[in-house]
């Protein structure tokens, strides 16, 4: 039996399988030669080789994960693109099961996923694998039954890594849920933070007459100290506040970190260890609120922390040459570690730990780390966090470095801010005005009011008719019903290209707050305020010669 090609026949070629027998008739021996014509045998052999080339090709070099099963669930096949993504080489994985990959609680979901396969249905799913260095991959799958024969003998899988994807959409999800939280948060802590004003300043003004010694003056330091931490509450649920900036300078960051930190274990088991990089980059924050997130995080670590221990912080220059495999642009950083030794974060809460009012303390508002979340955010920084049950966790925080040098500012006492001249404060609230007025007084200035931004002006008008102009005046940013604080600066300038304002807003994360020379004012003063916070900025403005920028 042999195989003769390209036979002829009626001159047309073909493919023909030739057997060659003896038969004997009447006594002689005959050779019988039988043709077959295989030729369209032949071209579908070749036309299969062509085509397993081609699919092998293919599953080779595709960018999806590729992967074949037998009927117990042992690996078969896997292409080059697996072993690249999940770290293991073909060779270590064929002929092994697939739970070997998987986590434990998985195990259950994909037999069943797989038994379907092997009925005849196709699967889409999304899987957990482990990498080879013990990280956890996120797959999503497309499964098949092969078939042979008329059989099924194992199942065939599609797959893509979409661990980053998942993490970006998390990361948008979380985004998304604060900035809508804010639009009700700061309605709130606007009118919250007009309330705080009035008793703040009652309290600290009665305390300036006050013995330091007597009792009515630890009564009302009591409520002075309550009512702040009224405020650092209403500046938390300002941070969700849509479209707010943060009111940015530029500073070093070492002290405030060392300060924030000490205040917060101050009288606790619980020792800090400080490691601080030579010459590090400072930063361009609000200060008050990046306090407010190491704050925030040292707390946790020290309630993490019944039994005491040691609280690891450290702070180091950081830089990306090209974007790195975070959402951060690429750039020079300052990099906040922040080690506990304490009990750790479960991985069914991980997800949920930066989210508004999650929290798992019987005490506490659950907006201490959604805050974090949100200011690192606005100061566009990155948080991360990873953590080991009865080992600790970790916090990493990216701040943007600045290109500018942090100015060090002397504190002014209470007697250095008394002054001489003409102010004018326009706040629809009256008690604010009548506060602010006589905090002012006491501190030798004279006032005037306007509840809204037509009184100011007409007011502005006649003190420069007759010859005795406002040195400064305060324009509380929104007033409704009349003139808010921008648009009545526009009107001032038109009066005098010399004004000096400041402007004030229980909205303290307002673009206007966070830039406000680029909108023509000369200082800011959040609310709520203590006499010192408003005697300081008058005495600075009516001191500093710097022209803003829409003068």
């Amino acid at each position: 039996f042999f195989e003769w090609r390209h036979c002829q026949y009626d001159k047309t070629e073909f493919d023909a399988e030739v057997s060659l027998n003896k038969l004997t008739l009447s006594g002689k021996t005959h050779l019988l030669a039988i043709v077959r014509d295989v030729t369209a045998r032949k071209q579908a052999e070749e036309a299969l080789r062509s085509s397993e080339e081609k699919f092998r090709t293919m599953v080779e070099n595709s960018n999806d994960l590729i992967w074949m099963t037998d009927t117990e669930g042992k690996l078969t096949y896997a292409n080059k693109r697996a072993e690249e993504i999940v770290g293991y080489k073909v060779s270590e994985v064929l002929n092994r099961e697939f739970k070997d990959f998987v986590p434990a609680e998985d195990v259950s979901r994909l037999k069943k996923i797989i038994h379907e396969s092997l009925k005849g249905e196709s699967q889409r799913y999304h899987a957990h694998i482990f990498h080879r260095n013990g990280s956890l991959l996120t797959l999503s799958v497309n499964k098949a039954p092969i078939h042979k024969d008329g059989k099924i003998v194992g199942t065939v899988s599609f797959a893509r890594d979409i661990t980053e994807e998942l993490q970006l959409k998390k990361e948008l999800a979380k985004a998304e849920k604060l900035e809508s939280i804010g639009v009700l948060a700061g309605g709130i802590a606007h009118d919250f933070n007009n309330f705080l004003t009035g008793i703040l300043g009652s309290l600290s003004l009665a305390k300036m007459g006050l013995n330091s010694d007597s009792e009515t003056f630890e009564c009302l330091d009591e409520a002075e100290k309550a009512t702040v931490r009224a405020r650092d509450l209403t500046q938390q649920l300002l941070t969700f506040s849509k479209g707010g900036e943060p009111i940015k300078k530029t500073a070093s960051i070492t002290n405030l970190i060392k300060d924030t930190v000490s205040f917060v274990l101050r009288g606790s088991n619980i020792k800090p260890e400080f490691f601080f990089d030579d010459n590090l980059n400072q930063v361009e924050i609000d200060t008050g609120q990046i306090s407010q997130v190491i704050h925030n995080l040292i707390l946790n670590a020290k309630q993490a922390m019944p039994e005491g221990g040691t609280i690891k912080i450290k702070v180091q220059n950081k830089e990306f040459k090209k974007d790195a495999n975070l959402p951060l642009k690429k750039g020079k950083y300052i990099k906040i570690i922040i080690t506990d030794e304490g009990i750790g974060i479960p991985e069914k809460i991980l997800p949920k730990i930066f989210d508004p009012y999650f929290t798992t303390k019987q005490s506490g508002s659950g907006l201490g780390l959604a805050s974090c979340y949100s200011i690192i955010k606005k100061h566009d920084g990155h948080i991360a966090v990873t953590t080991k049950l009865g080992e600790g966790t970790t916090f990493r925080v990216y701040l943007p470095a600045s290109i500018n040098k942090a100015k060090i500012k002397k504190e002014n006492l209470l007697e250095d801010l008394h002054g001489i001249g003409r102010i004018l404060i326009m706040d629809d609230e009256e008690i604010i005005r009548h506060l602010s007025g006589k905090i002012l007084i006491k501190f030798g200035y004279s006032v005037d009011y306007a509840e809204e931004g037509s009184k100011a002006i007409e007011l502005y008008k006649q003190a420069m008719e007759n010859n005795q102009p406002y040195d400064a005046v305060i324009l509380d940013m929104t007033i409704p019903g009349g003139l808010g604080g921008l648009e009545t600066l526009e009107h001032l300038y038109r009066l005098d290209s010399k004004v000096k304002a400041i402007v004030c807003s229980g909205y303290s994360n307002d673009p206007v707050m966070a830039d406000f020379r680029k909108y023509g004012f000369c200082g800011v003063l959040p609310k709520p305020f203590r006499p010192k916070d408003l005697g300081s900025i008058i005495k600075q403005v009516l001191q500093d010669n710097i022209v803003p920028v829409n003068s």
